[in-house]
């Protein structure tokens, strides 16, 4: 509650804030009180809006080059009509200088072994994040060198190394 009594005068441009104690629909009603009576102003409706929270994730199972992550999706909580506007998956590889946005069926390369991986939510309060897990991206078996037909090889060489 604001309250302006006596012959004191709001300067023009001056500035009310107002500290909302619960998330919701709320009222202000602005009136002007003088030796005549009391006369209604203006009443403002706004929404009180509070920071969304995302719950832990946890880290997807490890998956092989090639295959894509199984991701649970995050629990998110909008504290009344807190207008989220942005939410999505957000990774980091080691070569990468920050978080950036992550379509969940990009297939997994060696270079997204030990990646970051978080869970982005923003509303018309700011942005908050999950907390940050590893990713884990298996190698898949490789033939270092190509087979060739009628090759001939000394006892004891190599003829395959598997990566």
């Amino acid at each position: 509650t604001f309250n302006k009594t006596g012959d004191e005068k709001v300067a023009s441009g001056a500035t009310l804030t107002l500290t909302a104690s619960a998330v919701g629909n709320v009222t202000v009603t602005i009136t002007s009180t003088g030796e005549c009576g009391t006369e209604k102003a203006v009443s403002i409706p706004f929404v009180v809006s509070n920071l969304a929270t995302v719950a832990d994730i946890t880290a997807p199972a490890a998956v092989c080059e090639g295959e894509v992550l199984a991701l649970t999706a995050a629990t998110i909580t909008d504290y009344g009509n807190s207008n989220i506007h942005a939410q999505g998956w957000e990774l980091k590889k080691s070569t990468d200088p920050d978080f950036a946005a992550f379509n969940p069926t990009t297939p997994m390369t060696a270079d997204h072994n030990l990646a970051q991986l978080r869970y982005k939510v923003e509303n018309v309060c700011g942005t908050v994040y999950s907390n940050v897990v590893n990713i884990t991206v298996n190698d898949t078996a490789k033939l270092s060198a190509p087979i060739e037909a009628n090759q001939t090889v000394k006892a004891g060489q190599l003829l395959i190394r598997i990566k």
